[in-house]
């Protein structure tokens, strides 16, 4: 392996020292490299809105489940999740709603934490995240910054 010194520039030269460094050998080669074409290039955002993710999942499908007061709802299309809801009936603050996306094998390939909106006199979490690959999608109220869970969890597969 090939050692290369380090050296500080500033007002006393070059001198030995920690904090900003540069290397020593080839400190005058720059090496301009040729960008990638554009059909080696993959987005995984839209440019134009960089907060919306490319892909966008198909809703011809619909689960409910329920468990411990809390309702939970998906909206998918194969096993991509275009839509996830929870409530539960009362209107109630200090809750997070923890969301979790599972594959087929059963790991676990996304995780969300939401806050929610009293709207009617019920509690509402939710949000359209477009995560594919997905085969179970698990809600669950936690208290607000914490892991205790309030309400739920309620699990639906797609």
């Amino acid at each position: 392996m090939k050692k290369v010194r380090y050296y500080a520039i500033g007002a006393l030269g070059a001198v030995p020292a920690l904090g900003l460094m540069t290397p020593a050998a080839n400190a005058t080669t720059t090496v301009a490299h040729q960008p990638k074409t554009a059909a080696k290039t993959v987005s995984l955002k839209h440019i134009a809105t960089p907060s919306s993710p490319l892909v966008t999942c198909g809703t011809t499908n619909s689960k409910t489940g329920s468990h411990n007061g809390l309702h939970g709802f998906i909206l998918y299309q194969n096993h991509c999740v275009r839509y996830q809801e929870a409530h539960i009936n009362h209107g109630q603050t200090g809750l997070t709603e923890r969301v979790r996306y599972y594959s087929a094998g059963g790991g676990r390939i996304h995780q969300s934490r939401l806050s929610g909106v009293i709207a009617s006199g019920k509690t509402f979490f939710s949000d359209s995240p477009n995560v594919t690959g997905a085969y179970k999608v698990c809600q669950a109220l936690v208290f607000n910054g914490t892991s205790t869970v309030a309400y739920g969890p309620t699990c639906e597969t797609t």
